[in-house]
């Protein structure tokens, strides 16, 4: 049987290993919030980028499609 001093090695190696657990838990859920808060700011960019990529596939008939600029005027333009 384990000695006195043995078992209370044992017992502070295993609190010990809790902290440092605790510790890495802490971090990684302060990184997903992060992820999660970065992922949310991305919707609006998501959003309008679908809406532009709609419209121009809207635009496209065959291998052609024009583009309205309001200074430069038509754009055509041939895809390959």
């Amino acid at each position: 049987m384990a000695s006195l001093k043995e078992l209370k090695g044992r017992i502070n190696s295993v609190k010990s290993t809790q902290k440092i657990t605790k510790a890495k838990q802490m971090v990684a859920a302060a990184k997903l919030r992060k992820a999660q808060a970065n992922a949310e700011a991305a919707r609006p960019y998501a959003a309008r980028l679908a809406g532009v990529m709609a419209s121009l596939a809207g635009k496209v008939s065959g291998d052609k499609f024009t583009l309205k600029h309001p200074t430069i005027g038509d754009i055509e333009v041939t895809l390959k």
